[in-house]
């Protein structure tokens, strides 16, 4: 009997979201696969060949849709096999959801955080409150690359701490404790914690700003009662943004929409492109998915247009290359 699991969705921004799930085909080729999504009854579904797939081992499925801002929806996997239907758990999306507020339960002043340090970047804290927002503080990473963090208490010869870190990786504003806890320890016997952070490859959200959140608790009740992204007992939070780059976007590429006018956007099959000054030859152009695939390269004339039908929905990377500089633009294929 097949299993599916259906996995959070991934903000990929203006509006648009990445269902996910998890296929355990357990050695059956299904009949059929697809997610279905909806906002009170599952009214849309996005069609998935299972036969691109292998039947021995493990697969994930994901699909790009596009939402309306304030509404909630809810989506599921489901396959079909040999007459019978099986479904996954319903997973709930909401694009009205806000982070947290972090708060201190019993706030001592002896228990804060005086310091912390990223990847050799240093910032030190105030000390004067259970929550300080650092998230103006940004720190560029690549995927499936290990960075050093240390955090440093304000009680020096600190003991019985638990520290925890998160990452957002999804970018939904919910610190999902199963997939986003990148880091924890408990019973720290000392006033400096050093650990090391690794940016997953996978189920991430690339050149966005996504929330790191970093809270230390002094309690029994920390170990007694787990992690908890919104609260701790006695301690602090202090959050900051890392951005995954994707490589796509480099320091010296130029605003395409300063030289030409690129519509519709979102497109559903022709993507014009109309240069505010005419110049002679031919440009060339590539299309890049947000994880970094090239997908499409061509040459193209003054006032062109672009097809994509073959594309599927999602977001994407325009670059073209004119007069020795490189042009860089974001689209949304429907």
């Amino acid at each position: 009997m097949p299993q599916l699991d259906s996995r959070s969705a991934l903000n990929l921004g203006n509006n648009t979201w990445k269902l996910r799930g998890f296929v355990f085909p357990e050695g059956n080729q299904l009949d059929a696969l697809s997610i279905e999504y909806g906002e009170t009854v599952f009214d849309n579904s996005l069609s998935i060949n299972p036969r691109n797939f292998p039947t021995d081992n493990n697969y994930e499925i994901n699909g790009d849709i596009q939402v309306i801002a304030g509404k909630v929806y809810q989506y599921r996997i489901k396959a079909k096999l040999e007459g019978k239907v099986y479904y996954s758990r319903i997973r709930t999306l909401n694009t009205n959801q806000t982070l947290c507020t972090p708060t201190v339960t019993n706030k001592a002043w002896y228990r804060l955080i005086n310091s912390v340090t990223f990847d050799g970047n240093t910032t030190n804290s105030t000390g004067s409150s259970g929550y300080e927002d650092f998230s103006s503080v940004i720190f560029n990473v690549k995927a499936g690359q290990s960075y050093n963090l240390s955090i440093t208490d304000s009680y020096v010869g600190a003991n019985g701490s638990s520290y925890y870190v998160y990452i957002d990786f999804d970018n939904d504003n919910i610190f999902d404790v199963n997939y986003e806890m990148v880091q924890t320890q408990s019973n720290v016997d000392t006033d400096i914690y050093t650990t090391t952070i690794t940016i997953p490859n996978t189920a991430i959200v690339y050149d966005t700003h996504l929330r790191m959140r970093i809270a230390v608790d002094y309690n029994s009740k920390a170990v007694i009662n787990g992690p908890n992204p919104c609260n701790v007992n006695s301690g602090e939070f202090e959050d900051y943004t890392i951005q995954i780059n994707s490589g796509l976007l480099a320091i010296n590429d130029y605003n395409l929409n300063d030289i030409a006018t690129v519509y519709p956007n979102p497109v559903t099959q022709y993507l014009h492109i109309e240069f505010n000054e005419l110049t002679d030859g031919e440009s060339v152009y590539e299309i890049y998915t947000i994880e970094g695939k090239k997908v499409l390269k061509n040459k193209i004339n003054n006032n062109k247009r672009i097809n994509l039908s073959r594309l599927s929905s999602g977001i994407y990377l325009l670059k073209i290359n004119k007069e020795n500089k490189v042009y860089t633009s974001k689209f949304i294929k429907k």
